[in-house]
């Protein structure tokens, strides 16, 4: 192995530990995501689509959480809720948020990225939500990614106008 590779034990050592993820990263990540899950919808992607938009949705959730919190809920939408904002404002738009995360969560696995298309169909044709959904193909992925993305662009979307300064458009 290359001595200047980084994981050979000849490597100059790092300089200092990597830089900690802000919420306003997060909110880039969750911009970023979204994109790439709406362009994978668009080009027959559906299944990574909504492996993205639910990532996303977990971006906008962690841009949420107090400075300094350390949170190990991995990848737990509603633990990150209720340990973000959306746990302390009881607001409609809030109410709103509340909801479109209770659809996510339904929806949305991490283990989806590990799975084709036709297994995601699968486990959400098996969900209780589902079982009357006469699709149990591909196209069922579809519905369900474009639920989820827009889902997550509107709790993206709904987290900018919170965080916007009053009086800034």
């Amino acid at each position: 192995m290359d001595p200047a590779h980084p994981e050979s034990p000849n490597a100059p050592p790092r300089a200092g530990p990597p830089e900690a993820v802000r919420p306003a990263d997060y909110r880039d990540a969750a911009a970023a995501r979204l994109g790439e899950a709406q362009r994978l919808l668009d080009t027959g992607s559906p299944g990574m689509a909504l492996y993205l938009a639910g990532v996303a949705a977990e971006c906008v959730l962690r841009s949420e959480l107090p400075v300094g919190l350390a949170f190990d809920g991995r990848h737990d939408l509603r633990r990150l809720a209720s340990a973000g904002l959306l746990a302390a404002n009881q607001s409609a738009v809030w109410h709103k948020r509340n909801d479109a995360l209770h659809e996510i969560g339904r929806l949305w696995r991490n283990s989806f990225r590990y799975m084709s298309d036709a297994k995601i169909a699968r486990v959400l044709h098996g969900l209780s939500h589902r079982r009357g959904h006469p699709r149990r193909d591909v196209a069922l992925v579809h519905d369900v990614a474009t639920t989820v993305v827009v889902t997550a662009r509107f709790l993206y979307d709904s987290t900018r106008a919170a965080t916007r300064p009053h009086g800034c458009k």
